[in-house]
């Protein structure tokens, strides 16, 4: 998607894989992709988010206006992960300031003659009873919570209060939801336990994995067909060297 008519330099190229693709199909309430190390579940998450920032309802003025929350467990981890992969998509056209919280704003010209104003707010939420009465206050279009398994149930729970109270269309935003994303393995935690029995407004999307234990050989195995090869550097080596490492790891 060329993202500007007088700067064709800012361009985004990006490929959705085929499980990828499922999770941008969905309508689900809340959506979560899931997968192993450096499948590309962030990304996917972060083109949903402006997919649907682009998509809107537009205002009487052609305004396509929305205010997405990103969550993270931690302030180190906001800022350096989930902050992070936001720039290296559109650092070139956002506006960030570092406030209390961290905000964004993405505006620009859409190929329909609408303009976008993409609004984010980047919240930690290590800060126990504040962080939760930060949310409590919030009036927002939909939410990513990103790295899901390390976010208790209370914060899904409230997130689900604030959706869809940005109306800056005079009407309810044309989609508001939670998205997430996260590793495997995090047995015993909330978005295992909605996973193993989930609501019907819940979809989960399983990444295939990066390695597969052989009980035969007893041994990981590595899986040709995972997704996101193309963008890891040295493609399936990236996971052989991982391999290395231990079976608990």
């Amino acid at each position: 998607t060329i993202v500007t008519k007088t700067r064709p330099d800012l361009s985004i190229n990006y490929t959705a894989y085929p499980t990828a693709r499922e999770f941008h199909s969905s309508d689900a309430f809340v959506r979560v992709i899931e997968g192993p190390i450096g499948s590309g579940k962030s990304s996917a998450t972060w083109m949903e988010l402006f997919r649907r920032a682009c998509d809107e309802w537009p205002d009487a003025d052609g305004v396509r206006s929305s205010m997405h929350l990103c969550v993270r467990d931690t302030y180190a981890m906001l800022k350096e992960t989930t902050l992070a992969d936001f720039k290296s998509w559109f650092g070139k056209i956002a506006e960030v300031v570092m406030d209390s919280p961290i905000r964004a704003r993405v505006t620009m010209p859409l190929p329909d003659g609408t303009t976008l104003d993409w609004n984010l707010r980047f919240l930690s939420m290590d800060g126990g009873d504040k962080s939760l009465n930060a949310l409590r206050g919030m009036q927002i279009s939909a939410a990513y919570v990103n790295e899901g398994h390390s976010i208790p149930k209370e914060v899904y729970e409230v997130i689900a209060t604030r959706v869809g109270r940005y109306r800056p269309a005079g009407r309810d935003p044309k989609w508001k939801g939670i998205i997430s994303d996260s590793n495997y393995g995090y047995q015993g935690c909330y978005l295992h336990q909605m996973y193993m029995n989930p609501p019907d407004t819940w979809a989960f999307f399983e990444q295939p994995p990066a390695a597969i234990w052989n009980p035969m050989s007893n041994k990981w195995e590595l899986n040709p067909h995972c997704d996101n090869l193309n963008h890891l550097p040295g493609g399936l080596d990236y996971y052989a060297k991982l391999l290395k490492m231990s079976n608990e790891f």
